[in-house]
């Protein structure tokens, strides 16, 4: 099997050109057809590493967490955002609230129209 990267420079974060650059990269990868089911539920694992403002440059940063999950739902897929904070941050849903907040993903997940995960259960598999 043959890896396939696709790099798009992006010379800032302004939402149109975020979503533009991912949307250039998956074209270069083939499109979401060959990835993903339409109706496939994706969940869209950012890095939380601590509650901080995008500027800090720590966690992912929304606009490209805006970008993926708004292109990833207009193709039809169903959408969560999460990740469990490190840092100390304890596993409460009150905790990824306030990280998502500081994070500026309360904000994203509204925009783009999908779902932030607040299960803090454990499962194995």
């Amino acid at each position: 099997m043959k890896d396939i990267v696709s790099l798009v420079r992006c010379t800032n974060y302004e939402r149109k050109n975020v979503l533009h650059a991912v949307e250039e990269s998956i074209k270069n990868l083939g499109g979401l057809d060959g990835i993903i089911r339409k109706d496939t539920r994706v969940f869209l694992k950012v890095n939380l590493l601590r509650a901080s403002k995008p500027e800090e440059a720590v966690t992912t940063h929304p606009e490209v967490v805006y970008a993926l999950a708004k292109t990833l739902k207009d193709h039809g897929a169903s959408v969560v955002i999460g990740d469990s904070p490190g840092a100390g941050t304890p596993y409460r849903e009150n905790a990824l609230k306030r990280v998502y907040g500081k994070c500026g993903l309360l904000d994203v997940a509204a925009d783009a129209g999908v779902s932030l995960n607040y299960d803090t259960g454990v499962k194995s598999i």
